[in-house]
């Protein structure tokens, strides 16, 4: 359901992230696990860069932070606060960007690169509709590491 830029999911209220949501939206992306999968240059000041468009994900039970999806261009990403891991949510917040929130914006495609040993994320994009394209490597984690990475695309149903 879609209201002002606001979409509700049968667990999530989500919205357009703003700055009011720098302090939390920090603490989640400092997470140690967070940081271990994401690239490096990605930092605080680069979430409310103007060209990065982020939504927020919270419980509609008791508004607690679930976490957040991105994109860059047609570049998607995602993460989900340690807590509310292996419940469904990651694919929740992804399900309604790409069906609800992607054609509003007037995104024509989304691309997606996951780490190849990140399964669960592999199989959450697939579910929802993109296709294999390519492999690269990325930067990512804390120590500048190298991971081999998945290059899924999906075009946007209008």
């Amino acid at each position: 359901m879609h209201t002002e830029s606001k979409y509700t999911t049968a667990r999530l209220s989500i919205r357009r992230a703003s700055e009011i949501d720098g302090p939390e939206l920090g603490q989640l992306m400092h997470d140690g696990s967070i940081q271990d999968m994401i690239n490096p240059s990605c930092n605080t000041i680069e979430l409310f860069s103007v060209e990065r468009i982020r939504y927020i994900a919270r419980t509609l039970t008791d508004g607690a932070l679930v976490g957040m999806v991105a994109v860059k261009g047609p570049a998607l990403s995602y993460c989900v606060a340690p807590e509310f891991r292996s419940n469904g949510y990651g694919g929740e917040m992804a399900k309604c960007f790409v069906e609800a929130i992607a054609p509003s914006t007037g995104m024509s495609m989304i691309e997606a690169t996951i780490i190849r040993e990140n399964i669960s994320s592999r199989r959450l994009i697939e579910r929802l509709g993109f296709s294999f394209v390519g492999l690269t490597s990325i930067k990512f984690g804390r120590n500048d590491g190298q991971a081999a990475a998945l290059v899924y695309r999906r075009h946007v149903n209008r």
